[in-house]
């Protein structure tokens, strides 16, 4: 068989299983096909497997939950600090200098 005659005979196997309502595994057992080479046919002629039935699309409305903003917490001995997000570095520095010379 050349190129065309294979191609021919594999749209036509495709057209059957389609037709046939079943798997395309069950299909190719059905008829002593080798499922690898089906789907190997079908890939290579672009044919496209059967569907499992149309699919419409169905949106929904999401809402974004915002961001909480990020925090630390810093000991220094029995002293608790809240960092924020957008802290001041210089400030926290000084913070933690002033509390460990407390300490």
């Amino acid at each position: 068989m050349n190129e065309t005659e294979k191609a021919s005979y594999w749209r036509e196997q495709d057209s059957q299983y389609r037709a046939s309502g079943l798997t395309m595994k069950t299909w190719c057992e059905k008829h002593h096909i080798a499922f690898g080479q089906m789907k190997y046919w079908i890939r290579k002629l672009g044919l496209r497997q059967r569907s499992l039935g149309t699919v419409v699309p169905n949106w929904i409305e999401v809402t974004p939950i915002p961001a909480r903003a990020s925090s630390l917490v810093v000991r220094v001995g029995a002293a608790e600090i809240k960092v924020a997000a957008g802290f001041d570095a210089a400030l926290l520095k000084q913070v933690v200098q002033t509390l460990g010379d407390h300490a």
